[in-house]
């Protein structure tokens, strides 16, 4: 099996869970981020889930057409 296909069904099933789950990912994001104890406002980079799970799918889309050309 390619790696090319593997890699393809991660990033679709990640830009997925984006989209749909902001709240929980953000909320996720915020809890690290206080274990961490890192001076970091996630506040302003709320709306970018959305966005870089659209990033997520489109680069998978090209991976499955370059493994299947």
């Amino acid at each position: 099996m390619d790696p090319n296909i593997i890699r393809s069904i991660i990033f679709f099933v990640f830009g997925v869970v984006l989209i749909l789950f902001p709240r929980r990912i953000f909320k996720f994001q915020a809890y690290l981020i206080r274990k961490v104890h890192a001076k970091y406002d996630a506040e302003t980079d709320r709306n970018h889930n959305v966005f870089f799970g659209v990033i997520l799918i489109v680069v998978s889309m090209i991976l499955l057409v370059i493994v299947l050309t």
